[in-house]
């Protein structure tokens, strides 16, 4: 008998944020009922082992990394044609009800595709999840779905974090533009066809997914930036429409936050030495933020680099002698160093 959904999971490398996202696919969903199809870009880290221990999961393994937008056609191929199609991030994480809810939405409102609401994304999907976290995801969503029980609003553009398309959508959009490669404007290209194919496009409100937010990119050292410029451009020549560009101070802000998860990421793979090299970044594009050269200090105390630490924060008690933070932790560095 052919499943009525299949849920597509591009992944590239992140094994860990992939096996938070297929647990909760376990916990949430009735698996037997849905076509779990996981497209593995190339990954080089231990996704295969991860992939592997989940039996409800059809892997397909390219050698490389085709981009988002490949893999997510190549899952619609290999889908029952007669399906709906859940287009899912692996960086999510799913709570109770999802699916139906999302299937409810796109039948009540007569929608081509429909999307949940979130903690991380661009557009009006995002919702203020303040102190949220993995072990309160379940709760906020109940609570969520209490509230705004049977809400949902129209909208132009829905992210490809998790989207549920119709079978009818599917057969009018034909999946992806593939020219989008790796990520960004592919949500925003079959989006323009649907609505000028008569499409709805709606946000499901009851309906929450935790998102980690553009984890493949931090965790791959993808210039995230680099690739929406030229996505941008791709999508302004497609459809003859200019997009406003952001002002350099916004250029500039976006690039600090850039390398500053990518030294978060980094040193939770310990690698202290790459997660200063990207801090330093940092501090230079923001002209020397007393903030961010904190943080850099903060760094080297987590990596036990004492004596980095100690000098950092020398010259920061310079500049703010009665921050009691960058005392406390400039007196823990000098004891080390005497030990």
């Amino acid at each position: 008998m052919a499943k009525p959904t299949s849920i597509i999971i591009p992944v590239f490398n992140e094994a860990d944020y992939t096996r938070l996202c297929l647990e909760s696919l376990a916990r949430t969903t009735d698996v037997a009922q849905v076509d779990v199809i996981v497209i593995d870009n190339g990954s080089s880290d231990h996704s295969a082992d991860v992939l592997a221990s989940f039996p409800f999961v059809r892997v397909i393994a390219n050698e490389e990394n085709k981009g988002f937008a490949i893999a997510v056609n190549q899952g619609i191929r290999a889908a029952n044609p007669e399906s709906d199609v859940v287009v899912l991030n692996n960086d999510t994480v799913l709570t109770d009800g999802w699916l139906t809810s999302l299937r409810d939405v796109a039948k009540r409102e007569n929608a081509g595709a429909v999307g949940p609401v979130t903690n991380s994304c661009g557009g009006s999907q995002k919702i203020e999840c303040p102190r949220i976290t993995l072990a309160t995801i379940d709760e906020f969503a109940r609570e969520r779905r209490r509230e705004f029980a049977g809400r949902c609003y129209e909208t132009d553009l829905l992210i490809a974090f998790c989207v549920l398309f119709t079978n009818r959508a599917i057969r009018i959009a034909g999946g992806f533009d593939e020219r989008f490669e790796l990520g960004n404007f592919e949500d925003n290209d079959i989006c323009r066809r649907l609505r000028g194919a008569g499409e709805k496009l709606v946000v499901a409100e009851d309906v929450f997914i935790f998102h980690f937010g553009s984890r493949s990119f931090i965790g791959n050292r993808i210039d995230g930036l680099a690739l929406f410029e030229m996505n941008r451009a791709r999508f302004e020549e497609k459809w003859n429409e200019k997009i406003p560009a952001p002002g350099e101070a916004e250029v500039a802000l976006q690039k600090v936050r850039q390398l500053l998860a990518w030294a978060d990421d980094a040193e939770s793979k310990k690698d202290f030495s790459g997660a200063e090299k990207y801090r330093l970044g940092a501090i230079e594009l923001s002209g020397g933020s007393a903030e961010l050269i904190l943080a850099l200090a903060k760094g080297y105390a987590r990596a036990a680099w004492w004596r980095k630490a100690r000098d950092v924060l020398e010259q920061l008690t310079e500049f703010d002698p009665g921050n009691s933070e960058v005392s406390n932790l400039l007196a823990l560095a000098r004891r080390n160093l005497e030990l």
